[in-house]
């Protein structure tokens, strides 16, 4: 029997020596199996911890951390909160520190404002709109939104503030009636001897308030019996003030009476949304007159941006009806591309097929001017034939594409410039509070300084569960 066991023994040895390199290589297949596993939690690509889905390279730095959805308690008690934003008003004020301590002004404005800032100067007043701020439930709705209440950041203008830059002496103007509420923008300026200013919405400022210059403590502030749009602009003896929003409007303004007269015929010359329509404006002259560029219009070709002229006419702002005659097309140099003039410069710039010219309104003369390189690259391409974007500066017409601005004429000196001067710029392009400042034109004692605020604005939630409500609510109910 012993013999028997022993034979069992030796053989169970004998078939397990086989497995002889299982055994030695078995303690490291486990080490490596756990090193492997440990190594691949450390440095998998995405985890979760705390209740955030953690995604990052491999053995890298997290890329992305996403909260997951907290299961809903169909159970938890739903309650009424404040949930709290905080909303700044970026305000900029102008510093007089010639004095000491510095003195505030109060002159301040908003870089949402720009480029209608709230300051102006007026010889050696500034004047500017006094925003209050203060937070109040609003009246607007937004679409989707869980919210009941809104309370957000508004304005109250109770006074113009006033600074004499000469003597330092500061006083404020009272409105017979303060205005309030959810005010987007504010616009000012100064025509002749009057000040005007105003205040709008989602749509844009309207000028509905005037002051007569100089000013002084016992002034007063008088409403308009109606708005007369955002800007007013002198063209000779004639006013114009129009209305901009996705598109302008025109009228005639009368800063005698205070009233305003539509402009049909600018209004519908200058929607440049149309361009099927059959006169396109070009400008205003001197004498008051709108310049057009009166188009032969094919019935069969529609939503085009480029169509031949029949004439360059004229059109007294006061008699829209009357139609001057200046340029017939026959009298044109050659076929042109497009036409461009500079408020107060009497001169109408025209591209040609090959060439640029200009007509002199004063004289009813056309010249030929001599151009660069840039433009003729332009004129035998064929994508900018129909279409040229420009900007203009007190004198220069700017061409400008997407990018940059490529090339100017000088309509003063009727110059074509190859480099565009340096205050040329990009359509659509708004001042910068820095530019709005150097505009002003004050001594070197005067600063611009960053005199921010913030105000607590929220939203009133309800029947919202608690957990869902973010950090620092205020429950109310």
């Amino acid at each position: 029997m012993f013999t028997s066991l022993q034979s069992r023994l030796a053989g169970l040895l004998q078939r397990l020596s086989r497995f002889k390199l299982l055994f030695i290589l078995l303690p490291y297949l486990v080490i490596a199996s756990v090193a492997i596993y440990f190594g691949y939690e450390r440095c998998k690509p995405t985890y979760i911890k705390d209740g955030v889905k953690y995604t990052r390279s491999v053995c890298g730095n997290v890329k992305t951390a996403e909260a997951l959805p907290i299961p809903k308690n169909p159970n938890e008690k739903k309650v009424d909160a404040k949930v709290y934003t905080y909303s700044e008003a970026n305000y900029w004020e102008i510093i007089d520190n010639s004095k000491s301590p510095h003195f505030p002004t109060g002159l301040k404005f908003s870089e949402k404002d720009l480029p209608n800032p709230t300051v102006v100067r007026w010889n050696n007043y500034l004047l500017g709109i006094n925003i209050e701020n203060y937070v109040e439930k609003s009246g607007g709705a937004f679409l989707g939104s869980p919210v009941s209440e809104h309370y957000t950041l508004q304005s109250q203008i109770r006074t113009v503030r006033v600074y004499n830059i000469d003597s330092g002496e500061t006083f404020d103007i009272s409105l017979e009636k303060p205005t309030w509420g959810e005010i987007w923008y504010t616009t000012s300026q100064v025509v002749g001897n009057t000040y005007y200013f105003g205040v709008g919405g989602a749509f844009g400022p309207s000028l509905g308030y005037k002051l007569d210059l100089p000013p002084q403590r016992i002034s007063r502030i008088t409403k308009l019996a109606s708005a007369i749009g955002n800007e007013i602009t002198k063209y000779g003896n004639t006013y114009v003030s129009s209305f901009c929003y996705e598109g302008c409007t025109y009228s005639l303004f009368n800063p005698v009476s205070l009233t305003v007269t539509p402009l049909e015929r600018m209004t519908s010359a200058s929607n440049d949304r149309d361009f099927s329509r059959k006169e396109e404006f070009i400008g205003i002259d001197n004498q008051g007159r709108m310049i057009l560029n009166v188009r032969n219009i094919p019935k069969d070709v529609n939503n085009q941006q480029h169509f031949d002229t029949e004439m360059i006419a004229a059109s007294p702002l006061s008699n829209e009806s009357s139609t001057i005659a200046l340029i017939n097309a026959s009298d044109l140099p050659e076929k042109m591309r497009g036409y461009f003039m500079v408020d107060g410069i009497d001169k109408v710039l025209m591209l040609g097929n090959t060439k640029v010219y200009i007509y002199d309104l004063s004289q009813g003369q056309t010249r030929e001017i001599q151009i660069g390189s840039k433009l003729k690259e332009d004129f035998v391409s064929a994508k900018s034939y129909n279409y040229y974007s420009a900007s203009r500066t007190d004198e220069v017409v700017c061409f400008t594409d997407s990018e940059t601005i490529k090339y100017a004429v000088d309509l003063a000196k009727e110059t074509y410039l190859d480099t565009p001067p340096s205050d040329c710029k990009k359509l659509w392009v708004e001042k910068t509070k820095e530019e709005v400042f150097k505009e002003l034109n004050l001594p070197d004692n005067f600063e611009f300084v960053y005199t921010p605020a913030v105000y607590k604005t929220y939203n009133v939630v309800k029947g919202k569960p608690e957990s869902e409500l973010p950090k620092d609510s205020e429950i109310i109910k």
